[in-house]
Parts: structure tokens; sequence; C-alpha cells
């Protein structure tokens, strides 16, 4: 697959998809300000604690992040391989990065339906969009399975009430068994090139299982990350604080409102800490860190992807990163004057 052909249609949309964002977070963010004097005193108070983090445990929750985004490619990779798509590792690699930069700076997942459409052009067979498609419901049902144990955890600790637990294991159980019963017996038709991964990875148990693990492992390392940081900021038990803290974002994450969920992703994890006796100003400390420091590694993902795409024009490849960083400069300039005025 010629992948200049398919960077000419991306870059470009990329960059006004960038500043879209950057425009609607400015929407939302704003009247919050002014709605909030009160919340705006304790983003400051939090913004004062994190000034006393601990840089080193700091730089291993940016590691674990990492890894955790690797555990995510090795989802898209494994998923979109039972599809039919083809290409290098690095390649894999390079598609989710890119489609990583749109989902910081744009609501609603689009980063998901870029990736979507970027995997898709390695797929020779027909219908190659409803086949990744496809692939992407695997992911996440992968993902729900990942989210299941990571809930049954935090309730085992204590830090999570049961009936979520109940909730999500009850929507992955029906979702599973679902998708069994008709990837067995649809074999024609459009739902066929979507079950083709489901289909797939019925025939190959190995795969299955190692989607998952990649899934589940994700999940892992962003628990640690999330306790790393807990553990910066001198937050007690900092593994159950991971758990949960990684549950409400997980719990936050099917809302996807505004650009890279910010503010309901904080939001969340402010929320569920203080219910379970963290004080409110470390809790919101920990929420802004969490969010910074998972859409930091998100970003130099995405960078670096972007730039070691082959076959994109200079001229393509500097609006792309002028769009993309004014887009991300735009976020935290707006953020700030909420914060700060």
């Amino acid at each position: 697959m010629d992948l200049a052909h398919d960077q000419t249609l991306t870059t470009g949309r990329l960059a006004l998809r960038s500043l879209a964002g950057f425009v609607l977070l400015a929407i939302l963010a704003v009247p919050a300000y002014f709605g909030s004097h009160r919340v705006a005193a304790e983003l400051r108070l939090a913004l004062a604690e994190l000034g006393s983090a601990d840089r080193g445990w700091v730089a291993l929750a940016v590691a674990l992040f990492a890894a955790s985004a690797g555990g995510a490619i090795a989802t898209w990779w494994v998923a979109t391989r039972s599809c039919g798509a083809h290409g290098s590792k690095l390649d894999a690699v390079r598609r989710y990065g890119v489609g990583g930069i749109v989902q910081t700076v744009t609501p609603a997942r689009l980063g998901d339906a870029l990736r979507v459409a970027l995997f898709a052009r390695t797929v020779d067979a027909d219908r190659p969009v409803l086949r990744v498609g496809g692939a992407y419901a695997m992911i996440e049902a992968a993902r729900a399975v990942a989210l299941g144990v990571l809930l049954a955890l935090a309730w085992a600790v204590g830090g999570m009430s049961f009936w979520p637990v109940t909730i999500v294991a009850g929507i992955a159980l029906v979702v599973v068994v679902a998708i069994a019963l008709l990837a067995q017996r649809t074999t024609r038709g459009p739902f066929a090139r979507i079950l083709a991964t489901a289909r797939e990875l019925r025939r190959e148990p190995r795969a299955a299982a190692t989607l998952v693990g990649a899934a589940t492992l994700s999940a892992a390392f962003r628990v640690l990350a999330a306790a790393s940081l807990a553990a910066s900021l001198g937050i007690g038990s900092p593994l159950r604080v991971g758990l949960v803290v990684c549950a409400a974002v997980d719990l936050a994450g099917f809302m996807p409102l505004t650009p890279g969920n910010v503010g309901i992703m904080s939001g969340a994890i402010a929320v569920a800490l203080t219910a379970r006796g963290v004080p409110t100003t470390p809790a919101v400390a920990l929420g802004i860190l969490f969010q910074a420091a998972e859409t930091s590694v998100s970003l130099a993902l995405g960078f670096v992807s972007l730039l070691g795409f082959s076959g994109i024009t200079p001229r393509r490849r500097r609006i792309a990163l002028i769009g993309v960083a004014a887009a991300a400069s735009g976020a935290a300039a707006t953020l700030g004057v909420t914060l700060f005025v």
C-alpha cells in the first residue's frame, strides 16, 4: 500500500481537526472559569501542590505511560492482523501514534476513527474499513475485559463499590457471547466483514489470548503509572489509589465530550479519590498530573510518528505540525487562563 497516498488524504485534515479541537476547548473552558471562582481557587491550590511532586516518581510514571501505550499498540497490531492488515510493526506504531494526536486535541474519540481509516489502507480485502472497524470492536471488547479485571481489583482493595464491577462484567459477558454467536452464524454481507476479526480470533485462541493479554498489560502499566504519580505527591497507599484512579478514568472515558477528555478525566479522578478519603487538594493535583503526563506521552509519540512517515512532502509535514502545535499550545493557553486569571 502506498503510504504517501494515504498521507495526502490525512495530514491536511489533521491540522484542521486540531485547530477545531482547540476552539471547542476554549468554548467549554472559559465559561467554566467565569462560572466558578471557588473551583479556580481549588485548582490554584492543586497547582501549588504539584510544585512539591517528586521528579523521580514522575519520570517513572512517564516511562510507565509509554509502556502502557506499547500495550495498546500491541492490541491494534494483533486485531488488525486478524482482519488481513499488513505492514511492518514500525508502520503500525506510526499509524497508532498519528491517531493519538487527533485523540488528544479533538472530542468524541475521533483519533480512533482516524486509526481505523489509516489501518484500513493496509487491508487488501474488500470493504477494508468495515473489517478494521470490526477489529476495533474486538479491541474495545478486550479493553472491557481488562476494565472488568481492574474494577474487580479496585473493589477487592476497598477502592470501588460492587455495582460498577457487576454492571461492567455483565455488559462484557453479554457482548462477548453475542459476538461469538454472530461470528459463527454470519457468513455473508457487510456484517460478515465486520465480524471477520471475531471469526479469526475464534479460530486462533492464541491470538485472542494475546489480544486480551496486551489490553490487560496496558491497563496494568497505567495503574502503576498512576501509583507512581500518587507516590510523587505523598498520597498514602499509592497502588490502591492507582487502581481507583484508572478505574475512574476508564469509566469517564465513556463520555469523551471534550478534546482529550480534558476536565472530565481529572474531575473523575478527584471525585473518586475524595470519596475514598483523599483530601481535595492532592486529589485534584493528581488528576491534573495524570492527564498531563499521559497526554505528553501521546503527543510525543504522535509527533515522532508524523515525522517518521515516509513519502510525505516537507510542505504538508510543516502544515500538519504547525496545526497540531497550534492546537496543543492553544489548549495549554486556554487552561492557563482558566486557572490563573
